[in-house]
C-alpha cells in the first residue's frame, strides 16, 4: 500500500477551495491531472459539435449535456463516468510515467464515488499501482456564503478565483489571463440551493468513504498555504 501512487480528489461545499488546492499539488508535485469539467466542456464545445454527425449518439449526448449544464443541474452519472474512461486508462496503463493523479470535479454523487472506487479496486493495473485518497475540506455554511458572494470566475477557461484574502487584488485569471466576472449563480438563493445539493448528494459520498476508512478530513477555514500544508502532511506527500 505504501508504494502505491495517490489518486487525490477533494470533496467539499462550493467555495471551499477544492480547485485551488488541486492546482497547488499539480504545480508543486507534478501529478497527472484529470478535470471532469474540462472533459465535458471539450466534448460539448462548438468546435467538437461541428465535427460530429448530427444523427450520432455522441452529438445527441453532447447537446444533452450542454442543456443540463446550462440549467445548472447535475450530469447523469453514466455520462460523467464514461468521460473518465480514456483519461484514466491512458494514465494507469503506464504507471511508471506518473507520480499520481489529481482528479477535479469527481465523486460529487454516490454513483460516481462507487464507480471510481470500483475501478481502482478491480482494474488490475489500477489496483496494483494506485490508491484513492478522498480529502474532505470542512468549511462551515457561514464561511461558504461569505466566500461565494465575492468569488469570481474566468470568462474563458472557467477557472475560479476563490473568495479568499489571497485573491482579493487579482484582476485576471491566473491560468489563462482572461477576464474575471461574478458567476450568475453566486447569489444568496443560488448559494442556499448549492448547500442543499451538498447535503443531498455529497454527504452520502463522505459517509461511503468514511465507512471504507479512507476519508481524510482537513480544516478548510485556513489560509490557502496552511490548508496546503495540512494536505501534504495528512496525505504523506513530501516524498513522492
Amino acid at each position: 500500500m505504501a508504494n502505491k501512487k495517490p489518486v487525490i480528489f477533494f470533496l467539499s461545499k462550493s467555495g471551499a477551495g477544492k480547485d485551488t488546492q488541486a492546482d497547488l499539488l499539480i504545480e508543486k508535485l507534478g501529478l497527472s491531472y484529470i478535470n471532469t469539467g474540462d472533459l465535458l466542456r471539450g466534448f460539448t464545445s462548438d468546435e467538437h459539435l461541428s465535427i460530429l454527425d448530427k444523427f450520432s449518439v455522441d452529438y445527441y449526448e453532447a447537446c444533452g449535456i450542454r442543456s443540463i449544464i446550462d440549467k445548472g443541474k447535475f450530469i447523469p452519472t453514466i455520462s460523467v463516468v464514461s468521460h473518465w474512461r480514456n483519461a484514466l486508462l491512458d494514465i494507469v496503463r503506464e504507471p511508471t510515467k506518473t507520480k499520481g493523479i489529481i482528479f477535479v470535479g469527481v465523486a460529487r454523487k454516490l454513483g460516481e464515488a462507487l464507480a471510481l472506487h470500483d475501478f481502482f479496486e478491480t482494474w488490475p493495473d489500477a489496483k496494483a499501482n494506485f490508491r484513492i485518497m478522498p480529502v474532505y475540506m470542512k468549511v462551515s455554511d457561514k464561511e461558504v456564503k461569505k466566500r461565494l458572494l465575492v468569488r469570481l470566475q474566468c470568462v474563458g477557461c472557467k477557472t475560479i478565483a476563490p473568495g479568499l484574502p489571497e485573491y482579493k487584488l487579482i484582476e485576471e485569471c491566473k491560468r489563462c489571463g482572461g477576464k474575471l466576472i461574478k458567476r450568475k449563480d453566486d447569489t444568496p438563493s443560488g448559494i442556499v440551493s448549492r448547500l442543499g445539493e451538498f447535503k443531498e448528494y455529497v454527504i452520502p459520498v463522505l459517509k461511503y468513504f468514511q465507512e471504507k476508512d479512507i476519508l481524510i478530513t482537513i480544516n478548510g477555514e485556513q489560509s490557502i498555504d496552511d490548508v496546503h500544508k495540512d494536505v501534504i502532511k495528512a496525505l504523506h506527500l513530501r516524498n513522492i
